[in-house]
């Protein structure tokens, strides 16, 4: 009777036990192409200044209902119609958002990887992408040059598939940056800051991939 008395006790405090968090930052840049490259993944490494400074990221774009990267001219105008297009704010100067995420167009959300080579670790997840360029002369019309440069951001929601420090732990966070391209090439190269506050509160249950799809929903 005392044992099964001490076995309840151990599991009321582990059920009752505070969750441990972990915020953490890093710097990242890197490179990605949303009109040659089919899935367009975005990816590169952490730069110096925040807590992870060694080690990757990606973020990958499902596009299975773009037009082909063979035809770049309909597959660029296609990015542009869907995601852009729409959402224009008149301004000095004005400009446009791009919602890239599910309730844009996106048959899923974008699926972001981070491997933590300072701690030791990694964390999967989705996030959002929302993209502003700005219209400079203000006449309400993608100029050629006005996509070459502009702003990012993105919600993160990361899953309990982490692996070394993060294994149990998930939460949210956010990013936010700017990016060059290429032009007239298509290519980007982005910098920015990304912020994750997760946790390993009881019960730890993976995270269904269905049950992220309904938060942004």
């Amino acid at each position: 009777m005392r044992m099964l008395l001490v076995l309840a006790m151990v599991a009321l405090l582990a059920a009752t036990a505070p969750a441990e968090e972990i915020f953490v930052w890093f710097y990242g840049t890197g490179v990605g192409d949303f009109i040659s490259d089919s899935p367009p993944i975005f990816n590169g490494v952490m730069s110096s200044g925040g807590d992870i400074t060694e080690g990757s990221w990606s973020i990958a774009v499902a596009d299975a209902s773009w037009p082909d990267t063979s035809v770049p001219a309909a597959r660029t105008q296609y990015f542009w119609d869907t995601f852009f297009a729409d959402n224009y704010t008149p301004g000095t100067p004005g400009y446009w958002i791009g919602y890239i995420d599910v309730n844009h167009g996106l048959p899923t959300q974008p699926v972001l990887d981070i491997v933590d080579d300072t701690f030791g670790g990694t964390m999967t997840g989705v996030c959002t992408i929302q993209m502003l360029v700005t219209d400079d002369d203000n006449d309400g019309v993608l100029d050629d040059d006005e996509f070459c440069q502009g702003s990012f951001s993105g919600c993160i929601v990361i899953i309990r598939e982490g692996t070394g420090i993060y294994d149990g732990y998930a939460g949210t966070g956010s990013y936010n940056g700017s990016f060059t391209v290429d032009c007239p090439g298509s290519m980007h190269t982005w910098n920015f800051g990304m912020y994750v506050w997760i946790d390993n509160a009881a019960p730890v249950e993976n995270m269904t991939w269905s049950s992220i799809k309904a938060l942004y929903q």
